[in-house]
């Protein structure tokens, strides 16, 4: 195959070299997007009805935290290279701001 060929067109790797691979299609461990809003959506409720949530100067906006995360996590774009990709599966962890 051509990955064994460029490996040993590498010739004599030093005694500590490691082999590691990549796969674009799954860079990262994905959380199931709806899944993800329906559980943290269910969590900011039931804190907002046990009153577990800020109130002091102003009551935590429970609705529009929940719109906003949904905006985000429904609208996660990444850069590969030189391309700038949607993600339209899931949603990456650990992304940067």
């Amino acid at each position: 195959s051509a990955l064994i060929q460029q490996l040993h067109s590498l010739g004599n790797l030093p005694p500590n070299a490691r082999l590691g691979t990549g796969d674009a299609i799954s860079m990262y461990t994905n959380i199931d997007t709806d899944h993800a809003i329906a559980v943290i959506t269910t969590w900011l409720c039931h804190l907002a009805n046990q009153h577990l949530l800020p109130s002091n100067p102003i009551k935590f906006p429970t609705n529009a935290v929940i719109a906003a995360m949904t905006l985000v996590i429904k609208n996660n774009i990444f850069e590969f290279g030189d391309l700038y990709k949607l993600q339209n599966s899931g949603t990456a962890i650990g992304t940067s701001s």
